[in-house]
C-alpha cells in the first residue's frame, strides 16, 4: 500500500471523527485521520469541558439504543486509555407536567426500559432545594446521566486509534473530495490522498465540503457560561445533578420533531468538581450564523442570559456574574435529526452530520456505525431514520 493510499479516510477529528478513527483502528483497518486543525480544540463544537450524557431519550425511541451503546464504549474508552472521562450526577429534566421533554421523555423511557424516576414538585424541592419550582412542575430523573470531558474524550480516542495502527495527519484541511468506482479522493494542501472509503465529519463545514447539502446544514452559534455559587457543597457532583429545564413559553405548543425537542430547552446546567462553579447554557438564544468558524468572545445578548435574572428565577444560590465563558456551533438538520449514512451520487463516502447540539453523547456508538457501514456496508443499528437520503 502507498503512502498517500488508505483503505478508510476519516476526515475531521472531532468527536464523531476520533470516534470514528478508533471504531475503524479497532477493525485493524488501514486507516488516517485528517483534521484542519490540532484536536481537541475550540473551534467548532466539540468543547466546552463538559457534555450530556444520558439515557433518557426525549427526542425518540431510536435513540435509545445509540445511547445504550455509547454507554458500554465510553466506559472502554475509559478503561483501556487509563483516563477518567465520566462523572455520574444524574439528570433532572423539569417542566410541567405535560410538558414535552417531561411526558415525552417518561414515556420513551417506558416504553424502551430506561432507568427513570419522576419526581413531583414536593418530592423535587425536597431532595434539590437548588432549583425554584412551581406547583405544577415535574422532573424526570435520569440516575445514570452524567458528563463527559470533551477534550479528554476526543484526546483518549484519538490515543487509542494511534496505538491501535491508526495515522493522524492534523493542519491537513481537506479542500475537495471526489468519490468514484474505485474509491475516493481527498485534495490537500500538500497532495492528493486516495482512499477506498471515506467517512466525512467535519461539522459545521459538512455544507462547504458536500455541496449537496449545503441547504441542509444550518449553523448556530451557542453559549456557554460559569457562575459562581454561594454555597460550593450544595453544587457538588454528588448533591446537584446536572439539568435541563423546559422553556414554559413553548410548554403547550404543539411543536413535533427532534429540533423541536432542543428549541423547547429554556437551560441547562451541569456542577463542577469542586462545586464553586457551575456551568449554564441557554439554548433558546441560539443565534445563526454563516461562518463555521467560532467567535469566541460574548455577545451582549448572551451575556444578559446570566445577568439578567433568568438564572436568579430558576436556581437558589447561584450568581449572576459570567466568571468565564466559551461559545461553540451546532450544526443543525432541518428536522433536527442525525444524518449518518450516504448519499448515491457519492459512492464510498459516510456521512456523519447535522448533530443538532444533541449528538456528543452518542459519539462512540456513531462511530461504530460509521466503521461498520466503511468495511461491511451495513450498521449494527438501525439508523435509517438518520438517512441522508431524508432530506432530498
Amino acid at each position: 500500500m502507498a503512502e498517500q493510499d488508505f483503505e478508510v479516510a476519516v476526515v475531521g477529528l472531532g468527536i464523531m471523527g476520533s470516534c470514528a478513527l478508533w471504531r475503524l483502528a479497532r477493525r485493524g483497518v488501514a486507516v488516517v485521520g485528517l483534521d484542519r486543525f490540532d484536536p481537541p480544540h475550540a473551534l467548532g463544537s466539540s468543547h466546552g469541558h463538559s457534555r450530556i450524557l444520558r439515557r433518557v431519550q426525549f427526542e425518540g425511541d431510536e435513540y435509545v439504543p445509540l445511547a445504550n451503546r455509547a454507554f458500554e464504549l465510553w466506559s472502554e474508552l475509559e478503561r483501556e486509555t487509563g483516563r477518567p472521562l465520566f462523572t455520574r450526577t444524574g439528570l433532572l429534566i423539569i417542566g410541567a407536567a405535560g410538558s414535552q421533554l417531561v411526558r415525552g421523555g417518561h414515556e420513551s423511557a417506558l416504553r424502551t426500559g430506561v432507568d427513570h424516576e419522576l419526581l413531583d414538585a414536593a418530592a423535587l424541592r425536597a431532595r434539590y432545594p437548588q432549583h425554584r419550582v412551581a406547583d405544577s412542575d415535574r422532573a424526570l430523573f435520569d440516575p445514570d446521566a452524567g458528563y463527559i470531558s470533551p477534550e479528554q474524550a476526543i484526546a483518549a480516542a484519538l490515543q487509542l486509534a494511534t496505538a491501535l495502527g491508526a495515522a493522524v495527519r492534523t493542519r491537513c484541511e481537506v479542500k475537495r473530495l471526489a468519490a468514484g468506482a474505485t474509491g475516493v479522493e481527498l485534495e490537500t494542501a500538500g497532495g492528493t490522498l486516495r482512499a477506498r472509503h471515506a467517512v466525512v465529519a467535519v461539522g459545521t463545514w459538512l455544507g462547504s465540503l458536500v455541496p449537496g447539502l449545503a441547504s441542509s446544514i444550518g449553523i448556530e452559534r451557542h453559549f456557554f457560561a460559569w457562575v459562581p455559587v454561594r454555597d460550593p457543597a450544595r453544587f457538588a457532583p454528588d448533591r446537584f445533578p446536572m439539568f435541563i429545564r423546559e422553556n414554559s413559553a413553548r410548554a403547550g405548543t404543539a411543536i413535533e420533531g427532534s429540533h423541536a425537542h432542543r428549541e423547547r430547552i429554556l437551560a441547562f446546567g451541569f456542577p463542577t468538581q469542586d462545586g464553586r462553579r457551575i456551568k449554564v447554557g441557554f439554548p433558546i438564544t441560539g443565534i445563526p450564523v454563516t461562518s463555521p468558524a467560532v467567535d469566541p468572545a460574548p455577545r451582549p445578548e448572551e451575556l444578559a442570559m446570566v445577568e439578567g435574572g433568568v438564572l436568579g428565577d430558576l436556581l437558589e444560590g447561584a450568581g449572576a456574574e459570567a466568571g468565564d465563558f466559551t461559545a461553540c456551533l451546532y450544526d443543525n438538520s432541518p428536522d433536527g435529526d442525525f444524518i449518518i449514512g450516504g448519499l448515491p451520487e457519492l459512492p464510498g463516502v459516510t456521512l456523519l452530520g447535522g448533530f443538532s447540539g444533541h449528538g456528543f453523547k452518542h459519539a462512540p456508538a456513531v462511530g461504530e456505525v460509521a466503521a461498520a457501514l466503511a468495511v461491511d456496508g451495513r450498521s449494527p443499528l438501525d439508523v435509517s431514520r438518520f438517512s441522508p437520503g431524508r432530506l432530498r
